[in-house]
């Protein structure tokens, strides 16, 4: 199986998880997001939990809101280089509005992606969260990206 999560900035990236091959679903569309995911408010304080630790470079904190495949993956050393990078190339997250999920395809799993437009200190990026649905209210993060 070919992994494929990734930790992307510019042309950066790392491959963490099985492939992400997404289907852009209209935001109205809802129903089968995990319950704890279907109001945008949710879906932000996501993305606060996220920034806060990325912004005060708390990798250990960043490091335990994701799945246990990425810690097999890297551990928290190797995770630490990972973010410096992307640190160094995008800076602080400002601000961040959610825009749309997309569907990915996998025959073993739900996979989905939360998509943001992130303002940095580099300017206008996107900000893709990868996510493995467990049932109806649960989800695990599987890995993010930020790009221009």
């Amino acid at each position: 199986m070919a992994c494929n999560i990734f930790f992307v900035i510019s042309t950066s990236y790392f491959l963490i998880s099985k492939k992400h091959d997404g289907l852009v679903s209209p935001i109205t569309k809802t129903q089968n997001l995990p319950e704890s995911l279907q109001t945008n408010k949710q879906r932000m304080v996501l993305f606060d939990s996220i920034v806060n630790f990325y912004n005060n470079k708390d990798i250990a904190g960043l490091y335990n809101l994701f799945d246990d495949m990425l810690k097999v993956k890297y551990d928290l050393e190797e995770f630490k280089t990972i973010v410096q990078k992307m640190y160094d190339l995008s800076g602080t997250i400002n601000k961040g509005a959610f825009t749309h999920y997309e569907w990915g395809k996998n025959e073993y799993f739900r996979e989905f992606t939360l998509c943001y437009l992130i303002k940095t200190n580099q300017g206008e990026m996107k900000l893709r969260v990868i996510i493995r649905q467990q049932g109806e209210e649960k989800y695990r993060i599987l890995g993010f990206k930020i790009n221009s």
